[in-house]
């Protein structure tokens, strides 16, 4: 189990909190890859409780023993947020790299908007399958989010802001904010170019309050509610990142680079394969 650290800087007199991050996020909250069989059933099962029971996205009959799952979790990488306080695991996001067996193999954005990937994004167009990975599967538990009623800001929200956007600036940073976040990351340091996301408009700007800068590809289209395709390159997150979160991801950095490129999913299934 990898665990991505609360962005602390060691000095000689301690422990000390990163310059400018005073963000009560990596205080209440740890990011976990979920890199055993164990840890990535907490996630399905995470999926299940938000995506089955509390959204009703997906429905019971096609989610067997309480794991809402499908055929892009063989090739995805899980991140799970355990809540300190508690020990609980209370948010995920999986990041899909292409299928090893078959590149040509959909992505789920595919499916649902790849005339307007290929029409918006020369990206898409031009970046090898094997460089790209999609974030998908943004998970909050209810008790977490900002409005138990809300299906779609409650996936992006909690309880105790009041001031959604304005937390943001004063770097209180919601859980799914930070899912995202670790996710796009994690693509970068497994040796993406490129990865793809559908969310909302109001995520998009909310991310970029970070300096995780994703651009909009095309217009919104229905995908449970009405969300965009969006992208973020490794130039674009390495060089419009604000110097407040250059700091932490040096930070994240050293923990990511821990699961290496041979552990990587495609690496995986390549050598199951064989």
């Amino acid at each position: 189990m990898i665990i991505l650290p609360e962005l602390h800087e060691k000095t000689d007199a301690g422990t000390v909190r990163a310059p400018g991050l005073q963000c009560d996020f990596f205080e209440g909250f740890s990011l976990v890859l979920a890199d055993t069989e164990r840890l990535r059933e907490e996630a399905f099962r995470l999926r299940y409780r938000v995506y089955v029971d509390e959204m009703k996205f997906e429905r019971r009959e096609d989610c067997p023993g309480g794991l809402e799952r499908d055929i892009f979790d063989r090739r995805a990488h899980a991140v799970l947020l355990r809540h300190n306080a508690s020990r609980r695991y209370i948010g995920c996001v999986r990041l899909i790299v292409a299928d090893p067996l078959d590149a040509a193999e959909p992505f789920p954005f595919e499916v649902a908007a790849i005339d307007q990937f290929a029409r918006g994004s020369s990206v898409f167009r031009e970046t090898p399958r094997e460089r790209i990975g999609e974030v998908s599967r943004l998970a909050v538990i209810n008790e977490f989010r900002r409005r138990k009623t809300d299906q779609e800001q409650g996936l992006y929200a909690i309880q105790e802001l009041e001031r959604y956007a304005g937390d943001v600036r004063r770097h209180n940073i919601p859980p799914a904010l930070g899912l995202v976040f670790a996710a796009a990351w994690l693509g970068i340091e497994i040796g993406l170019d490129a990865v793809f996301v559908m969310m909302e408009m109001r995520l998009a700007r909310l991310l970029r309050t970070l300096g995780l800068n994703f651009r909009q590809v095309a217009e919104p289209v229905e995908y449970h509610g009405l969300r965009a395709p969006f992208e973020i390159t490794r130039d674009a997150l390495l060089g419009d990142m604000s110097p407040r979160l250059k700091v932490a991801l040096e930070l994240v950095r050293d923990n990511v680079t821990a699961l290496s490129r041979a552990d990587a999913p495609v690496a995986r299934a390549a050598r199951a394969a064989h």
